[in-house]
């Protein structure tokens, strides 16, 4: 793949194990997937490649907008990661370093679940803060706090490249990590470099009466949400690639979060589960 061309890293975030695969907590693996099968020639969904031992499975492609005077190419590489969601960090750090990423981390797109929104809606943050970004969701803090570490280590005053590192950020201690961000200077730079990747969350709705939080977000969509999942994972495909294309994805999210008069035809979730091919 090119290295000339500008790189966006699209993860979904979710837990690794087949019978929560297709649970509300997964909702950023299947957007994931659906997008890769979008993109893809045929509308199939291509092959993913897990490396098991870094934590996430990903297929590399690019994408090309026609314009008048010659098409604009954007390497995307989307990635699910293949951990538990409060693990989510080191697999999407191990990501970055694995693929040479050397763009700016506000080209780096985060899809997950989001139960402060009813099932459906969407939400993006862009130059989020990190108090008011996390609400709570421990894959998005987990992502913060790694990230964190790396733009800690850095002496550069812009978002560092991960890909000559020889040090992973999962293997940061906790005291370096506390005497990296002491300094004035670092605590500065680290703010900005994790507050800049997006966040696309994704409405899977308040657990009813009598059901707790994780119980909630580990059970399955019932038929009934099922072309509205399917509605909202074209929402963000269009949202996002918007985005990606540096068109007015806010205006697209105002007018995509409206309930439709038909949701599309969808009778299961189970096409935007696919697995990976081992690959270390």
């Amino acid at each position: 793949m090119s290295s000339s061309i500008p790189t966006f890293v699209i993860v979904g975030l979710g837990n690794n194990t087949d019978d929560l695969s297709l649970t509300r907590h997964n909702t950023g693996h299947m957007f994931v997937t659906y997008l890769a099968q979008q993109l893809s020639s045929d509308g199939q969904s291509p092959t993913f490649l897990r490396l098991r031992s870094k934590r996430f499975e990903f297929v590399d492609t690019e994408l090309s907008v026609p314009s008048a005077a010659s098409p604009t190419k954007f390497r995307l590489v989307l990635a699910r990661t293949f951990c538990l969601m409060n693990e989510s960090g080191s697999a999407v750090a191990n990501l970055l370093k694995e693929i040479g990423f050397s763009d700016p981390m506000s080209h780096v797109i985060v899809c997950s679940d989001d139960i402060n929104w009813h099932v459906g809606y969407l939400d993006l943050q862009e130059n989020a803060s990190v108090r008011g970004g996390l609400r709570g969701h421990k894959g998005f803090e987990d992502v913060e706090k790694v990230l964190g570490r790396v733009a800690g280590s850095s002496s550069s005053t812009s978002p560092p490249s991960l890909s000559g590192s020889s040090t992973s950020a999962a293997s940061v201690s906790q005291d370096s990590a506390a005497e990296l961000s002491s300094s004035p200077s670092t605590s500065a730079r680290r703010s900005k470099m994790i507050s800049e990747f997006l966040r696309v969350r994704m409405g899977v709705g308040r657990p009813p009466e009598g059901t707790n939080v994780p119980d909630h977000v580990l059970g399955k969509f019932n038929a009934a949400e099922y072309p509205i999942m399917a509605y909202m994972f074209e929402s963000a495909m269009h949202v996002v690639l918007a985005f990606v294309k540096g068109e007015d994805y806010k205006k697209i999210l105002k007018k995509r979060n409206k309930v439709p008069s038909k949701y599309p035809s969808c009778e299961s979730l189970t096409p935007f589960v696919t697995p990976a091919l081992d690959v270390e």
